[in-house]
């Protein structure tokens, strides 16, 4: 898997960065969830690979801000080409979070800034 994004980032910068998971083990056909501390709190992220290009979203759907595997821990939809709640059914673009059907239609996921380096995927930011 190709991966874009290689960009030199100082000790300073690190300190907002939060460790999601190794390029490696990511399958781009699907939509996976990870998680990490940030201070005391387990932040959820959806994230995925979308021609070559690594995606995450905080897993919180704009409908009614609950997790997306909140009933159900697949959030793949059945043709694997959507993200979907699992909760509402509510689909979104994979590449954008953006809602195509449900009760969110036309809002998005939220995207986070993210960082790859050296095969490890980052979430930046200290406002999660």
């Amino acid at each position: 898997m190709s991966v874009i994004n290689p960009i030199t980032y100082s000790q300073t910068e690190y300190l907002f960065m939060h460790l999601i998971c190794k390029t490696s083990y990511l399958n781009p056909d699907i939509v996976e969830i990870r998680s990490f501390k940030s201070g005391s709190e387990n932040i959820s992220v959806i994230i995925t690979v979308q021609n070559g290009v690594i995606v995450a979203y905080k897993n919180k759907c704009p409908h009614n801000w609950s997790a997306l595997d909140m009933a159900s821990s697949d959030i793949n939809s059945v043709c694997k080409q959507y993200i979907q709640c699992s909760s509402h059914f509510a689909q979104f673009n994979k590449s954008d979070g953006y809602c195509v059907y449900g009760p969110c239609i036309g809002q998005s996921l939220f995207k986070l800034d993210i960082v790859v380096e050296n095969g490890l995927i980052y979430c930046q930011g200290d406002d999660l």
